[in-house]
């Protein structure tokens, strides 16, 4: 059954200058809240997004299975066939690789005109069956990134689509996981995959940093910030998604801060730790 993802979910819209180095761009970014995931077990739409919110969708993905037999004592005779497909919509594109499959994308990977793009319906971003090797770019892998470009009012706009791809056990069902997404309101200029825009200083939020932990996130009242190994001495600023610093401190030899959030707005903010070797920048959301 088809879903409409917007109205669904909580969506979170973000619109920030980013100042870099490249160009001046002007990112809007959604954050999906929660992550919309779904298993393919049977053969229709899964998902209809729309990457620059104006009601029109961009992407449609859908699940193909076929399957007969059953799992039983052996021997069985189970025979099935599986895949994960995205179709362009709308004078949209998708980036892919030489062979035509859509291509997973790492963070700060540019989106621009270059390399291969494809308008076609039902692209396969994974497949499997038991009569034919896997297919496509995308089994097995739990935050990547799906390169889009899509026409607006005329104009050529350049995207990215985070998303998870898994296995399920007997290899014969994928899991989905739509996380979040953005686009470069500026007409033909390029996006880094993974670009959100509002972080500051231009540090894009690290999935490296994982000893940092923030919790409970979402806050409400308040977050407590364990560094982990970080736990020297350390600079940290919490700033909303203008720039604006709302908290600022800085500590030594201390595992963990806390920080009362109840003079927080609700929305995004971005917790920024840095030292004499290191930065990082973890997202924060607040709810009242």
């Amino acid at each position: 059954m088809k879903k409409q993802l917007l109205k669904k979910l909580s969506v979170f819209i973000i619109m920030a200058m980013m100042f870099s180095a490249s160009a001046n761009a002007q990112i809007m970014y959604t954050d999906i809240n929660p992550d919309i995931k779904d298993t393919i077990i049977a053969t229709g739409i899964i998902d209809s997004i729309d990457i620059n919110n104006d009601g029109i969708f961009d992407l449609r993905f859908s699940g193909n299975r076929t399957y007969s037999g059953s799992w039983g004592p052996a021997p069985t005779t189970v025979t099935y066939s599986v895949s994960l497909k995205v179709t362009p919509l709308n004078g949209s594109e998708i980036k892919t690789n030489s062979t035509g499959f859509p291509l997973k994308m790492d963070q700060n990977d540019t989106i621009n005109s270059g390399g291969n793009w494809n308008n076609a319906a039902g692209q396969i971003l994974c497949s499997r069956s038991t009569s034919a090797g896997p297919l496509g770019n995308w089994s097995g892998f739990t935050n990547a990134y799906l390169g889009v470009k899509i026409i607006s009012g005329g104009q050529t706009h350049y995207c990215w689509v985070r998303m998870g791809v898994t296995v399920t056990m007997r290899g014969s069902s994928f899991i989905t996981t739509i996380k979040d997404y953005a686009y470069n309101s500026i007409s033909n200029q390029p996006i880094l995959a993974g670009e959100m825009g509002a972080v500051p200083s231009g540090i894009m939020e690290s999935s490296l940093a994982s000893s940092i932990l923030l919790f409970p996130n979402p806050a409400s009242r308040h977050v407590t910030i364990d560094l982990g190994k970080y736990n020297q001495h350390t600079n940290l600023t919490i700033t909303d998604i203008n720039g604006k610093i709302v908290y600022a401190t800085t500590e030594n030899a201390t595992q963990q801060i806390v920080v009362n959030t109840t003079a927080f707005n609700e929305g995004i903010y971005f917790v920024r730790i840095q030292s004499e070797n290191f930065t990082e920048v973890k997202k924060l959301m607040v709810r009242k």
